[in-house]
């Protein structure tokens, strides 16, 4: 066997032997993944369409041909309504 053979075989076997290992040409890193998707949304909220009316006061008025009556939401610290699963905010100005 000649040196160019061996040499050649070395690299032959050292490719096949990596590739069964399963190193590839892909450069591996230690930062943390992701969590799968699934897991991801487990605490989040649906997203909901957030529309502004533009009223003189907060009574009781006529939108989209239903009388609504705006109330105060302590958790968005505003007045509005909800239209279906909307939530409509009012503003006076």
């Amino acid at each position: 066997m000649t040196m160019k053979k061996f040499a050649m075989s070395v690299v032959v076997a050292g490719a096949m032997a990596g590739t069964a290992l399963g190193l590839g040409t892909a450069t591996a890193s230690a930062a943390p993944q992701p969590a799968p998707h699934a897991q991801q949304n487990i605490h989040r909220a649906p997203v909901q369409q957030q529309i502004v009316v533009h009223r003189p006061n907060y009574g009781p008025f006529v939108y989209r041909g239903v009388r609504v009556t705006p109330h105060f939401d302590v958790k968005r610290h505003q007045w509005g309504f909800y239209s279906g699963r909307t939530w409509i905010v009012v503003v006076t100005r």
